[in-house]
C-alpha cells in the first residue's frame, strides 16, 4: 500500500466514524493517534494542502454542540 492509499483509507475510516458518532474518537485508538499526528503536521505547516483540505472537510462535519467527554462546565 502506498502512502496515498493509506491516507485515503484513513480519511474514509474517519468519515465513517464522524458520520456515526458526530465527533472524533476520544479514547486511545489507532484512529485517534492518526488524528493527533495529522493535527500536529497541520500546526507545523508540513502537511500537504490537499490532505489538509480533506481533513478539514471531515472535521467540519463534527457536531460541536454535543458534549463528548471531559468536564462539563458549571452553569
Amino acid at each position: 500500500m502506498t502512502n496515498e492509499e493509506k491516507w485515503y483509507a484513513f480519511i474514509d475510516e474517519l468519515r465513517v466514524y464522524v458520520a456515526e458518532h458526530h465527533h472524533f474518537p476520544n479514547k486511545h485508538t489507532n484512529l485517534l493517534s492518526k488524528v493527533k499526528y495529522t493535527r500536529k503536521k497541520i500546526n507545523n505547516g508540513t502537511l500537504e494542502a490537499w490532505k489538509k483540505a480533506m481533513f478539514m472537510e471531515v472535521a467540519g462535519r463534527r457536531d460541536m454542540e454535543e458534549h463528548c467527554g471531559g468536564r462539563k462546565k458549571k452553569i
